[in-house]
C-alpha cells in the first residue's frame, strides 16, 4: 500500500491524481475509496479499469479519465448508480461501451478525440443526459434514437464526418447549443429545432441550402446579405438530376444540391399527385403522433395525448411506416403547415446567408405551391 495515497483517501472526497503514470486504478481505492465523490485521473497510462470499480466506489459522482489508453470498460461500471459525470476524452474507444448506457444518473458524457465510428441506438437509455461531447471522432451518421435524450442541453459533434443530422433531433425540447462545425454536412434538417438552440455549422463546405423555416435559427458567425428571404427571387432554372439531388443554374454557375434520399421531389409547377401512402402518413401523423410527441401540430392537451398514446398500442402499421412516423416529418408545407414525409413540391430561392446560398421552400401540393 502507498501510504501517501491512503492518507489522501482518508482525508478527502475529491482526489486529484492526474499525471502519476498509473496503468490502472490504484488498489488503495479498492480498500479506502468507498466515500470518494470525484476522482481526477487525467494524463496517466491507464489501459484497463478493474471490475471492483462498480462495487467499491459506489459514492462516485464524477470520474475524469481523459488522456489515457482505454478502449473498453468493465460491465461492473454500470453499478455506479450515482455517477453523473464521465469524461473519457482522448482514449482509444471505437464505440461507446454498453455499460455506460446503464448509468441511470449520468448527466455529462464526454468522448471527444477517440476513434468512434457510430453511436449505438441504446443512447436513448440515457434520458437524464444533459451534455454530450463526441467531437473529433469518425462519425458519419447519428441514430434517430438520440431524440429520446430529452434532457440534452448541449451536444458537441464538431470535427467528425457527419453527412446529415437525423430530423428527430429537432424535437429535443431543452437543447441550447449544438455544434456541428468541421463536418461534411450536405444539409440540415428542414424543420427548425424546437428549442431554438445556438447552432455552429462553420466549416461545412458541402452545405449549400437550408429550408425557409430553418433559416431563421440562431447560427454562429454567419454573414447575412439583406434583411430576409424573398420568395420572388426564385431560382427558376433548376433540374431534378436524381432522387437525391438537383442542380441549380444561376448567373452561369451550376451547383448541386443534395436532398434527403427518402424524398420524392416535384417541381412547383408539376401536376403530379402524392401517393396514398404519403397522404395516409400525413393524416396518421397529425391524428396520433404529433400529439404524443408534443409537436406544434395538433392538440397539446395532456389527457388527449394519453388517450392517443393508448390508441396507438392497438393501431398496427407496417414497420417501415411506423419508423418513419416516429422519426417525424421530413419537412412542413410552407403554406398550410401540413407534415411532409416522402413527397414534396419544391421551390428554390436565394438565401440571405452568404455561406448558405440557397433557400428551399417545401409544399404539400401544387395548389399550395401556386399560392
Amino acid at each position: 500500500m502507498n501510504g501517501e495515497l491512503v492518507k489522501d483517501l482518508q482525508a478527502k472526497i475529491i482526489l486529484h491524481w492526474n499525471a502519476r503514470n498509473f496503468t490502472t486504478l490504484p488498489n488503495e481505492l479498492q480498500h479506502y475509496g468507498s466515500h470518494a465523490k470525484e476522482i481526477y485521473l487525467r494524463w496517466n497510462n491507464i489501459h484497463v479499469l478493474p471490475s471492483w470499480i462498480g462495487f467499491n466506489l459506489t459514492s462516485l459522482t464524477n470520474l475524469y479519465l481523459e488522456f489515457n489508453k482505454l478502449n473498453s470498460i468493465p460491465n461492473e461500471l454500470s453499478f455506479l448508480k450515482n455517477l453523473e459525470t464521465l469524461h473519457l476524452d482522448s482514449n482509444n474507444f471505437t464505440t461507446i461501451p454498453e455499460p455506460i448506457f446503464k448509468l441511470s444518473a449520468l448527466k455529462c458524457l464526454k468522448f471527444s478525440r477517440n476513434l468512434i465510428k457510430s453511436i449505438p441506438k441504446d443512447i436513448k437509455m440515457l434520458n437524464h443526459l444533459e451534455c454530450l461531447d463526441i467531437s473529433g471522432n469518425l462519425l458519419k451518421f447519428l441514430p434517430f434514437e438520440i431524440s429520446f435524450c430529452v434532457n440534452l442541453r448541449e451536444i458537441n459533434l464538431g470535427e467528425n464526418q457527419l453527412l446529415w443530422l437525423p430530423r428527430s433531433m429537432t424535437r429535443l425540447p431543452k437543447l441550447e447549443i449544438i455544434s456541428v462545425e468541421t463536418n461534411s454536412l450536405h444539409f440540415l434538417p428542414a424543420l427548425p429545432f424546437r428549442s431554438l438552440p445556438i447552432i455552429d455549422i462553420r466549416l461545412n463546405s458541402k452545405l449549400n441550402w437550408c429550408s425557409i423555416q430553418a433559416l431563421g435559427q440562431k447560427f454562429v458567425n454567419l454573414d447575412h446579405c439583406g434583411e430576409g428571404v424573398s420568395l420572388e427571387k426564385r431560382c427558376g432554372d433548376w433540374t431534378i438530376v436524381s432522387q437525391q439531388f438537383i442542380e441549380t443554374r444561376c448567373s452561369g454557375c451550376t451547383q448541386t444540391i443534395f436532398l434527403p434520399s427518402d424524398l420524392r421531389i416535384s417541381h412547383q409547377n408539376e401536376s403530379t399527385v402524392s401517393s396514398l401512402v404519403e397522404l395516409s402518413q400525413r393524416v396518421v401523423y397529425e391524428k396520433f403522433y404529433a400529439i404524443c410527441q408534443n409537436e406544434d401540430l395538433g392538440c397539446k392537451d395532456e389527457e388527449e395525448a394519453m388517450d392517443v398514446d393508448e390508441d396507438l398500442k392497438h393501431f398496427k402499421l407496417p414497420k417501415e411506416i411506423e419508423k418513419r412516423l416516429e422519426q417525424g416529418p421530413s419537412a412542413i408545407c410552407f403554406k398550410c403547415q401540413r407534415p411532409l414525409f416522402t413527397h414534396v413540391y419544391l421551390s428554390v430561392t436565394h438565401s440571405n446567408v452568404i455561406q448558405i446560398p440557397h433557400c428551399l421552400v417545401f409544399y404539400c401540393s401544387k395548389s399550395c405551391a401556386s399560392e
